[in-house]
């Protein structure tokens, strides 16, 4: 098909010029932008010093790893020690990160990672920052950019303004810099591979444009310009193959055999039962362009080809029929559970979670439109006078029981788990967490009113007038309320100390790891800072970057809007003046350091 050689083409892995601009795998070294001088970043944390000095919550002096041992502080710094208190490693590190088997620790603005058990550092040499991504790989940082070290070998060179992991199949594939991507055989390079990348069956790689035979170094298609290709299931092995041409779709495994000689005109992903939807050709049949049926793994068709469409809704797939109504059909292809033939009447099925659909049913110029469960085919709610519902709160979530937003010709509403309403109609709704936004729009404007999960609306007392309609509602947790007023001015409310009007709004507040003190961001452009539970600033809202406080440490992480970075100890004091944070390429210099 398509002259096709058995064993393909060799594949090229000469990365094109225009990404080459360095030694080694990629990209070259570069240098980070200078930053200006007029900034005092240490103002900033006058008053968090002030704070820390005032609390009697400290953070905790020790640290428990998996294995039993024990991350202890003196103080200013940590050490490792075993369950019965035995010295491992002296306290020597400024800040330490856990994970199941050990620990990162920084150092003088560099870091190493160490064994949990015995306190040896994995890596012989200490990086700018470092991510553990495996039992001994690492993603690590340099002056120079990211690298990947692997059994402390250097796998990739730290020369890459970026390096991204994905995984399948239990096999990883890196993609270096948005450039190409390069397998974990360290040794097969793959140029423009498209937006799609995966491993199948060994030894093949697929991407949006070739089948890989990564063991031969050899490509599928010689001109992979001519071919769309598109992985049907994971698992399963199944490839369309579509010649860019004459359109046609054939079904075929990663070697590109044919699995069926059917010439489709497309072919959908297949369900975890094995089944997908197709369609061919069929020019006049019913003013249709194409016919839709089911088939299975092999191509045989489970249904055949002779619906309007098909496409598969919450693990149902759904026919619609020439005549007009809808078929509903289980995962496997076989006709849904059907009471009396009920759901065949339908000529819309909009299904709003895998046990519920909204159905309707159209005669002349009336519709009637019912609740129906797919599993037994019942009619729960006749007459719905609903357009379309919507899942927001599944039965696990905050609320307990599954909620919806239903939308009618008045408006939307929240129902409960009978289908019943509980608020007022609003012109829009909206899931919030553990509450509901409902909003309207006035001239001008956007009013909001808040529900709780039982329907009852959320009111703040501000200055003695009880408010239920806002711009903006935060709940950081049952004793803080904050809340923008209509007229634009923003409140922080507590139980004990009332309402506090704030200086700017807030778009997110999220608990600080310091007790007492809440993280909050301003709406965008995006500045983060810290309050205390008065709403009153203790690190005032000029960062980019403000780690959410180390519960165990009290360290914090910090990168100002003009770029400086660095850490703070549980005092608030600098402690580290040359961190290099994750996402901080190209554009961060270190913190000079200020001597005292």
């Amino acid at each position: 098909m398509y002259n096709i050689s058995p064993e393909g083409c060799p594949l090229d892995e000469t990365i094109p010029n225009q990404m080459l601009s360095g030694a080694g795998l990629g990209a070259p070294g570069f240098q980070p932008e200078a930053i200006s001088g007029a900034e005092d970043p240490e103002s900033y944390f006058v008053k968090y010093q002030e704070y820390l000095a005032t609390t009697d919550d400290l953070p905790a002096p020790t640290r428990k790893l998996k294995n039993g041992n024990e991350l202890f502080s003196d103080g200013k710094l940590w050490g490792l020690r075993d369950p019965g208190g035995k010295t491992i490693l002296e306290p020597q590190f400024l800040y330490v990160e856990q994970d199941d088997e050990g620990f990162v620790a920084y150092t003088d603005g560099t870091c190493r990672y160490y064994n949990g058990s015995n306190g040896k550092p994995l890596l012989s040499q200490p990086f700018l920052h470092m991510e553990r991504w495996g039992a001994a790989e690492f993603l690590v940082r340099t002056a120079g950019g990211f690298g990947l070290v692997l059994n402390d070998q250097t796998v990739i060179e730290p020369k890459h303004k970026s390096i991204f992991r994905s995984s399948n199949k239990n096999r990883a594939y890196y993609t270096i810099g948005n450039q190409y991507v390069l397998l974990d055989d360290f040794s097969t390079i793959i140029a423009n591979p498209g937006l799609t990348q995966n491993y199948l069956d060994q030894p093949y790689f697929q991407t949006s444009g070739n089948i890989i035979d990564t063991k031969n170094k050899r490509k599928l298609f010689c001109d992979e310009s001519a071919f769309n290709i598109e992985l049907l299931h994971p698992e399963l092995n199944l490839i369309s193959i579509q010649n860019k041409k004459d359109k046609a779709v054939y079904l075929t495994d990663p070697r590109g055999n044919l699995l069926t000689s059917q010439a489709f005109a497309g072919i959908q992903m297949f369900n975890s039962s094995g089944i997908g939807a197709a369609w061919i050709s069929a020019p006049g049949n019913n003013n249709q362009n194409y016919l839709y049926g089911l088939i299975d793994t092999k191509g045989n068709w489970v249904i055949d080809p002779q619906f309007q469409s098909i496409f598969l809704d919450n693990g149902w797939w759904l026919a619609q029929t020439h005549e007009g109504p809808v078929k509903l059909f289980q995962p496997d292809g076989k006709p849904a559970p059907n009471r009396k033939g009920a759901i065949d009447k339908y000529n819309t099925i909009k299904l709003f979670s895998p046990e519920f659909a909204l159905c309707t049913v159209q005669t002349g110029d009336k519709s009637e439109t019912d609740i129906v469960s797919l599993h037994s085919g019942k009619v729960l709610q006749k007459m719905a006078p609903y357009q379309s519902i919507v899942t927001v709160n599944p039965q696990n979530g905050p609320c307990g029981k599954p909620r919806y937003i239903a939308k009618s010709n008045e408006g939307e509403q929240i129902l409960d788990e009978s289908f019943k309403p509980i608020t007022p109609v609003h012109k829009r709704f909206f899931y919030a967490g553990n509450y509901f936004e409902g909003a309207n729009f006035p001239e001008g404007g956007k009013i909001i009113s808040y529900y709780n999960c039982s329907g009852k609306p959320i009111q703040v007392e501000i200055n003695g007038k009880k408010e239920e309609t806002f711009l903006g509602i935060k709940l950081p947790n049952d004793s803080i309320t904050y809340i923008q007023l209509p007229d634009g001015k923003p409140y922080w409310v507590t139980v004990h100390n009332g309402a506090f009007q704030m200086e700017s709004p807030l778009a997110d507040i999220t608990p600080f790891g310091v007790p007492g003190l809440y993280l909050v961001t301003s709406p965008y452009p995006p500045k983060i800072g810290v309050v205390n539970e008065k709403g009153q600033s203790v690190l005032p809202m000029e960062f980019r970057q403000l780690s959410a406080g180390n519960r165990e440490t009290g360290v914090v992480r910090f990168e100002t809007l003009n770029g400086n970075a660095g850490l703070l100890d549980n005092q608030g004091k600098i402690v580290n003046n040359t961190l290099v944070l994750r996402n901080q390429i190209p554009e961060i210099q270190p913190l000079p350091r200020r001597d005292k």
